[in-house]
């Protein structure tokens, strides 16, 4: 156990400047008088270990020395190997460097562990598009990555509905979800209001329109066409991509004490917007003004938003991205909040998506196999928060439920999947729905 810990130290003072007490003791999980010790014992080993004193000292690795990685386990060697995931890499334009790593590594193990590339390729592989999909890389998702790796802001210009936005960003890190690229990234003040918002640039679609607003109080606007469904938006989520159905969806919602927009689309299943995410591109956040374009050409205008709130980007679409230069044209860089994490925060804003899009209510009788496939016929989400406070079953064995959905229209779609498994309670019209269903099925086997 000592031995693990000890390499580990070593790899830890390799991989950085120096590394305080207090700093190897967390990465280690053991007390500072431990790391002390291990200092010690690594010293009289021969791996110079320097100890700077004082109130900003802490422990180094001195003249450069490196360690051959020959102290690696199969197993680890074969989960190193599985770190990079190809088409993603490639996609990036990170697949030269990354082949050149897994050379020198490759080259650094001992002499029984070389197929361990072979070997975890032929047991892992990811396939990250979902069924059914045909996988579309980026054009500008190289140029995103550069600037989420070496920390450059950069001028995004994106759709949202028939309009182009443009906004200076953070680019904080990348997420590859079912196959789609999203970049996290924070708003760069700029224009009027200072610190305080920046707004979007970018003319109105062709429906719908509204101006700049302030952050804490914005502009409200909206779009409508032909005859549909309206979704809902709490500041964020991409509206063009994240949840709509059918042909249209509109986003409507307010974000913190910013006015609301809202907006109706054609025929199909209303899209939604869940906090922290971008809406057709911008998005509100904390108290900024919300977004209400829709998908496809409804929609479009300016918003306000908060800077510094991170949001999401979906990054098909962009237009451009530029790199922003510093003075004198040199690199310029932003510096990076070292509380944020990335996987963190994703899960919390897919899981606040998942539950802000469920703006109606179903009663619903569950048999014990209607319990079991409920999460995979409805929002996992979803199931899960009814199943965990529904009743004990009756005595014909069944559960009833209130659960949260879209709508009814999606309701019905949802949970004509359980059959016979599935009463529905609740609402009146959903279950009248459900009862012509019924009718009918009898009706077409001569019952």
């Amino acid at each position: 156990m000592r031995a693990a810990r000890l390499i580990k130290m070593v790899l830890l003072l390799q991989s950085r400047p120096s590394m305080t007490a207090a700093e190897l003791a967390r990465e280690l999980e053991v007390s500072e008088r431990t790391v002390t010790r291990d200092a010690q014992a690594l010293s009289e080993a021969g791996v110079p270990v320097y100890a700077d004193r004082g109130r900003v000292g802490g422990y180094r690795l001195v003249g450069g020395y490196r360690t051959r990685l020959t102290g690696l386990a199969r197993g680890e060697a074969e989960v190193l190997f599985l770190s990079g995931v190809p088409g993603a890499l490639r996609e990036m334009g990170l697949e030269d460097a990354a082949s050149a790593a897994r050379l020198k590594v490759s080259a650094a193990l001992l002499p029984s562990l070389r197929d361990a590339p072979r070997t975890a390729a032929q047991r892992f592989h990811l396939d990250a598009p979902a069924w059914f999909q045909e996988p579309q890389t980026p054009p500008l998702l190289p140029a995103v990555a550069d600037a989420v790796w070496d920390d450059r802001p950069i001028r995004a210009r994106y759709r949202r509905g028939e309009a182009e936005v443009e906004r200076e960003l953070e680019p904080y890190g990348l997420v590859l979800k079912a196959g789609v690229w999203y970049m996290c990234a924070r708003a760069v003040a700029e224009g009027a209001g200072g610190g305080a918002g920046a707004a979007d640039r970018g003319a109105a679609g062709t429906t719908g329109s509204g101006a700049p607003g302030t952050t804490g109080s914005g502009a409200a606007r909206s779009g409508t066409a032909g005859t549909g469904t309206a979704g809902a938006s709490a500041a964020g989520w991409d509206a063009t991509g994240a949840r709509a159905a059918g042909s249209g969806a509109a986003d409507a919602g307010a974000a913190g004490p910013g006015a609301a927009g809202s907006g109706t689309a054609g025929t199909g299943t209303a899209g939604a917007s869940a906090a922290g995410w971008d809406a057709t591109g911008t998005g509100a956040a904390g108290s900024g003004a919300a977004d209400s374009g829709a998908v496809g050409s409804v929609g479009g205008g300016a918003g306000a938003v908060g800077v510094g709130s991170f949001r999401m980007y979906r990054i098909d679409r962009f237009v451009a991205v530029e790199a922003l230069e510093g003075l004198a044209g040199l690199d310029r860089r932003f510096e990076r909040d070292q509380d944020f994490d990335l996987p963190v925060f994703w899960a919390e804003q897919a899981e606040r998506f998942a539950r802000s899009i469920m703006r109606a209510e179903v009663v619903v009788r569950l048999s014990a196999t209607g319990v079991d496939r409920l999460p995979y016929v409805v929002d996992p989400v979803a199931a899960r928060d009814a199943l965990a406070v529904a009743e004990e079953a009756d005595a014909q064995g069944w559960v009833t439920v209130t659960l949260g959905v879209e709508s009814e229209e999606v309701a019905h779609t949802q949970l004509t999947a359980l059959g016979p498994e599935a009463e529905v309670l609740a609402p009146r019209t959903l279950r009248r729905r459900f009862a012509e269903d019924a009718q009918r099925l009898a009706r077409a086997y001569g019952m």
